[in-house]
């Protein structure tokens, strides 16, 4: 065929085009017209916008948590913690002198390194004041996830956390500073606790208090469910209660027993903060001869929490801390049981403003999570949270390269590490051990009014 042949095809066919779009163009401006006039004259019962004005009144979350109830008709377990604003740390502010005091220069080492658990026979000595929270193999977060935590955290020179999941030999051979997590479950085997360099008994946390639970062998398939001896249909119990050799026990008998087993590290617990009775539990458990105590904030998350317990139970971690602090002073026993604070912990200044309060050490949960996902969560996207890939429950997670994951939780804590220590030496200090609640200033009425902390500002205005 001849070539004006196939221009003129050519003219025809992007004419045709040309037309298709012009219509399109008058149909969308009509539609468009159409939808601004019903949404301007309509009353709210025939209004579109009656449905956003619900969704802003509702929120969002409301939202899709009534529909899942709808749908299910079962109890709901909310991933990674309570999306309420919650009182933290950003009313506080340290200070920035000047010439006031002598500040330290950028090259003078600053000395971060803690001590835990000072009257046991082996406290566990840190590099950092940063440890990994507990997050359990099966019952959270998967196989190559808790290796990559295991590995980060021994080139740090700090511990990490077995959480409540099943003993894993393979975490305890990476991990240079091992902390078991004995909870109410009661499934942690003497092996275990003879490997550990400290021993946390879990009587709660914050995110779900203290709350029993019953977990099914259909959840935790495969190696986990093995590891438990569970059978088809059975369900692994935690109790609302400590537990030893399948029989309930005492915080004092099982902190005797636990030291029987491993008399050299440090025992101690895990409890969750409750506005209403956390002295009380406190004094329960510094009578039972602990060598520290981890305070978990409401701020906190887990791998699957009911949104009630998680929303509406608890006290904030600030004041969280603030009140354990406080207890242990006025009981006597501040500088022999070390207190480790958790919940809501984001960046370096949240967790440099627990150490000043009173913390000897703080966990990180969330922010390592996310950082051992990065730049391989996009696996997940875009039908799952980038999380996803770090859930034992998520076939992704199989996806997880490890070494990868330990390089970026490493180079995330470390960054905090170092952000830290800059902070230090803005404050003219060249060791942790110097920092105080002196160095802070409360720069809001709120944060005043919740902490007591010496207010920037002058009353009288």
């Amino acid at each position: 065929m001849p070539w004006w042949y196939y221009l003129a095809g050519g003219i025809a066919g992007l004419a045709a085009v040309l037309v298709l779009l012009f219509l399109m163009e008058i149909y969308f401006i009509f539609r468009v017209r159409l939808f601004t006039k019903r949404l301007l004259t309509d009353t709210y019962k025939d209004n579109l916008y009656g449905m956003f004005h619900s969704v802003q009144r509702v929120g969002v979350e409301n939202i899709i948590e009534m529909s899942l109830r709808a749908q299910q008709g079962k109890v709901l377990k909310r991933p990674m913690g309570s999306s309420r604003k919650l009182p933290d740390f950003s009313g506080l502010a340290f200070d920035q002198p000047n010439l006031a005091v002598p500040l330290v220069p950028a090259d003078v080492a600053v000395d971060m390194k803690v001590t835990i658990g000072p009257q046991a026979k082996r406290p566990l000595e840190l590099d950092i004041p940063i440890l990994i929270s507990g997050m359990g193999y099966g019952v959270g977060v998967s196989f190559e996830t808790k290796i990559a935590w295991a590995k980060a955290a021994t080139l740090l020179g700090t511990a990490t956390n077995s959480g409540e999941g099943p003993y894993l030999p393979e975490e305890r051979r990476h991990a240079g500073k091992y902390i078991v997590q004995y909870g109410r479950e009661g499934w942690m085997p003497d092996e275990a606790i003879r490997d550990a360099d400290m021993v946390e008994i879990q009587i709660g946390q914050g995110v779900t208090g203290s709350a029993g639970n019953l977990t099914s062998e259909k959840i935790l398939r495969g190696r986990v469910g093995r590891m438990f001896g569970l059978r088809p249909g059975e369900k692994i119990v935690t109790h609302s209660h400590l537990v030893w050799r399948g029989k309930p026990i005492s915080l004092r008998e099982l902190v005797k027993e636990i030291r029987k087993i491993n008399g050299d590290v440090p025992v101690g617990v895990k409890l969750g903060a409750g506005p209403i009775s956390l002295e009380r539990d406190l004094d329960l458990v510094v009578q039972a001869g602990v060598d520290f105590i981890t305070v978990d904030g409401m701020n906190a998350a887990t791998s699957g929490g009911l949104p009630i317990l998680t929303d509406d139970f608890g006290l904030p971690t600030i004041l969280a801390l603030l009140r354990a602090v406080r207890f242990l002073t006025d009981a006597g026993v501040k500088k022999k049981v070390s207190l480790i604070i958790s919940g809501g912990l984001f960046s370096p200044g949240d967790c440099l403003k627990a150490l000043a309060l009173g913390a000897d050490a703080v966990n990180l949960g969330t922010m390592v999570l996310f950082a051992s996902a990065h730049n391989q969560g996009n696996i997940a996207l875009p039908w799952e949270p980038i999380g996803s890939i770090n859930w034992y429950q998520d076939v992704l997670s199989r996806r997880l390269r490890v070494d990868e994951a330990a390089r970026y939780v490493y180079n995330f804590v470390h960054s905090t590490v170092l952000e830290m220590e800059e902070g230090l030496r803005t404050l003219g200090k060249t060791s942790l051990k110097q920092l105080s609640a002196a160095d802070l200033r409360s720069i809001t009425p709120e944060a005043y009014w919740l902490t007591g902390i010496t207010p920037a500002f002058a009353w009288e205005r």
